[in-house]
């Protein structure tokens, strides 16, 4: 994918990344990026917020565990509509 790919950013200021940059990427739905402009040029990456892969069970239950005492109320209640929307996709809760 050398030549560049023109986009039009919308009227909300979003630009779609076409699929197969980020298939080659590694990008997919609910990724974090970091956006970087420097010099006229705007870089877009996949951030890795916590690297686990290596990490035993109970350290990144530690690390998750500190992280949520950091939010307040409403964002704990969004964390927990989403963590029940994982656990049915994971087909670990019934409801």
């Amino acid at each position: 994918m050398e030549q560049p790919i023109y986009k039009i950013i919308d009227d909300k200021g979003r630009v779609l990344v076409p699929q197969e940059m980020r298939t080659a990427l590694g990008m997919s739905k609910g990724d974090i990026v970091a956006l970087r402009a420097d010099g006229g040029r705007l870089t877009v990456k996949k951030a890795v917020v916590v690297d686990g892969t290596h990490m035993p069970p109970k350290a990144k239950l530690a690390y998750v565990e500190a992280a949520l005492r950091e939010f307040d109320g409403e964002q704990l209640g969004d964390i927990l509509v989403l963590s029940a929307k994982l656990l049915r996709e994971k087909g670990v809760m019934p409801f």
